[in-house]
C-alpha cells in the first residue's frame, strides 16, 4: 500500500487506499448476473468495452474512505434502484404529495421529508464531484477523464466532506430521479455540462439519479435562482 499525503485530510506519510471515483456498490448494481459475460460495457474515448475493471486511485487514507462511506454512500447506496426493480428512494419521495408540479415536471422539496437525509444525499453527491476535481482519473490505459475544475469552491468543498465545514457559498445542488420503473443500466462520469453567466454547470449520472451541480466562481455575482437552490440544501 503506497503511502502519500491524503487529498481529504491533507495528512502526509499515511497509507493510501484503493479510492473509487464511482462508489464500488455502483459497479454491483451494474452488472448482468444472468449474462454470458456480467460484467459491464465501459465507454471511452478509445475503445468499447465489456469488462470487470473499475476507476480507482490511491487517493484518500482510511479515514477519509470511513467518512464518504459512513456520512453519505452508506445511505444512498442501498436505495438506488435494482434489476429487480425496487427503487427504495423513489418510494420515500413519492410516499408524500409533491411540493410543485410544472410543465410535466414533479418536485420535492428534500427538507420537509424527514425519511429523506438530504445532509447524506449531498455528502454523498459532492465526494463524487470533488473527488473528480482534485485527480486525473484514467478510464483505461489510455483514455483519461477530464479534470473537473471547480476554482475557488474546491477547498470548501473538501472541507464540509472532511472537516465538519459548513456548506460551501456559491454553490448549488439539484438532484433528479427517474420515474419507476428504471430499465437502463447505466452511470456517467462527473463531466462539465455547461457555462453561463458566470455558473458553470457539472453533472453526473447514476441510471436512475442525474445530479447537477451549478457553481458560480464570481461570489457576488451569484444569480438568485442558484443562491435560494443552496439555502434550501443547506436547510
Amino acid at each position: 500500500m503506497p503511502k502519500g499525503t491524503c487529498k481529504g485530510c491533507l495528512r502526509a506519510g499515511v497509507d493510501l487506499q484503493q479510492s473509487h471515483l464511482m462508489p464500488a456498490g455502483v459497479y454491483r448494481l451494474l452488472d448482468s448476473p444472468r449474462a454470458p459475460n456480467r460484467n459491464p460495457v465501459l465507454v471511452t474515448s478509445q475503445a468499447v468495452v465489456q469488462t470487470s475493471r473499475q476507476i480507482t486511485e490511491h487517493l484518500l487514507c482510511t479515514s477519509c474512505e470511513q467518512i464518504l462511506q459512513r456520512e453519505g454512500e452508506g445511505w444512498v447506496l442501498p436505495l438506488l434502484a435494482t434489476r429487480e426493480g425496487a427503487f427504495p428512494l423513489h418510494d420515500i419521495l413519492t410516499a408524500r404529495p409533491p411540493d410543485l408540479v410544472m410543465d410535466g415536471a414533479t418536485a420535492y422539496a428534500g427538507s420537509s421529508n424527514p425519511r429523506l437525509r438530504v445532509r447524506d444525499m449531498t455528502h454523498f453527491a459532492l465526494g463524487i464531484f470533488w473527488k473528480a476535481s482534485v485527480h486525473s482519473w484514467k478510464s483505461g490505459p489510455r483514455s483519461a477523464i477530464p479534470r473537473l475544475k471547480l476554482g475557488s469552491c474546491e477547498q470548501g468543498i473538501r472541507t464540509f466532506l472532511f472537516c465538519d465545514g459548513p456548506f460551501p457559498e456559491n454553490i448549488a445542488l439539484a438532484v433528479s430521479v427517474m420515474p419507476v420503473p428504471v430499465t437502463t443500466m447505466v452511470a456517467v462520469q462527473p463531466l462539465k455540462a455547461r457555462e453561463a453567466d458566470g455558473v458553470f454547470h457539472f453533472a453526473f449520472m447514476f441510471r436512475e439519479l442525474f445530479l447537477f451541480l451549478p457553481l458560480a466562481r464570481m461570489g457576488p455575482a451569484m444569480p438568485r435562482a442558484v443562491s435560494t437552490e443552496t439555502r434550501r440544501i443547506r436547510s
